[in-house]
């Protein structure tokens, strides 16, 4: 058992991030507080890091696509159930993006050009 330098709890140390450096083997925060942390930096520095990320893909797009690539090749039927479930719960805004990409018109175009043609 640890106690979490963060929340002041004690967990399992499973519960904590391996640390090779520490006497103990773990990290003094725990996971969930890790976690939190992480995401409250990420929202404070957003811009700054989708930017970073542009800039890495944009100088290594090989090294981006082989990744995406494998990533698909690694997870293609949950990519596949997730893209229909997608389909199936918002068929308006692929209907969108398909006369967009096809038609160059948007959805309020096209229910106007339908109901004209009566």
């Amino acid at each position: 058992m640890r106690m979490c330098n963060r929340c002041k709890e004690r967990k399992e140390y499973s519960e904590f991030n391996k640390d090779t450096k520490s006497n103990t083997g773990v990290t003094t925060i725990c996971k969930s507080c890790k976690n939190t942390q992480s995401k409250k930096l990420y929202q404070i520095n957003r811009i700054e890091r989708l930017q970073q990320i542009a800039e890495y893909r944009a100088k290594n797009p090989q090294i981006h696509l082989k990744q995406s690539a494998e990533y698909y090749k690694n997870n293609k039927d949950e990519i596949v159930i997730k893209r229909a479930m997608s389909r199936i719960n918002n068929p308006d805004m692929f209907k969108s993006q398909w006369l967009r990409q096809n038609y160059g018109i948007t959805i309020d175009d096209y229910r106007d050009m339908y109901s004209n043609q009566n």
